[in-house]
């Protein structure tokens, strides 16, 4: 604990980007940090809010991630990261890492959903990705799941399909629009897999006779 400032300014210095085998220096100090655990939470959420800091914020949020922190501790970095996610620099990192974190779904899961139409590739991949996180909120979820079916770019119907088949969500209105995706070559194995994973739920949860 008592090196985590250390820590911090080795990954904001920027020649600690250099090669390190097998990573940079700047990597293994960030390594370190979500090693050390909730100890080092405060210290890495100031980091991605400071915008005077220089390090590589993909570190510090690779650090939060793999630390893994539980829900009541990651609360204060969720406004902070639903922020970054309007930023052109990677937002899809906070879309990641909002995922893991999985706190504060109130706050979360209409922030990763705004995201869903996003002209960011990677952003709106991401957030749909995260969605899958937050299965309290699955109503919200699989309603706005839904209406990605119909979204005219492939990526973002496909991953729409994945999360809507992992949820097993007993949605009769997705299954229409996952039928006429079998015939769109790069949706239909998505749409296969979540057609399955919807059946499959709604015969789990049918009352037995």
């Amino acid at each position: 604990t008592p090196i985590i400032p250390d820590l911090l300014r080795i990954v904001a210095d920027p020649r600690s980007n250099r090669k390190w085998p097998p990573f940079t220096t700047s990597g293994g100090a960030a390594t370190i940090l979500s090693a050390t655990g909730t100890n080092a939470l405060p210290a890495l959420i100031n980091a991605i809010e400071d915008p005077a800091f220089s390090g590589s914020q993909n570190y510090v949020l690779a650090a939060i991630r793999d630390m893994h922190p539980p829900s009541a501790a990651a609360a204060r970095a969720v406004p902070i990261l639903i922020r970054r996610l309007s930023q052109t620099n990677q937002p899809h990192l906070a879309a990641w890492t909002l995922g893991d974190l999985g706190a504060e779904p109130d706050l979360a899961v209409p922030a990763l959903l705004a995201c869903r139409s996003s002209t960011n590739y990677e952003l709106s991949t991401y957030s749909l990705d995260a969605l899958n996180k937050f299965l309290t909120n699955r109503t919200m979820v699989i309603e706005a799941l839904t209406k990605c079916l119909n979204n005219t770019n492939p990526a973002v119907s496909v991953r729409a399909a994945n999360v809507l088949g992992k949820f097993g969500a007993p949605s009769t209105g997705a299954l229409p629009l996952l039928t006429n995706l079998l015939s769109n070559p790069q949706a239909r194995d998505a749409a296969s897999n979540a057609i399955h994973g919807i059946t499959a739920s709604l015969k789990t949860n049918t009352p037995t006779q």
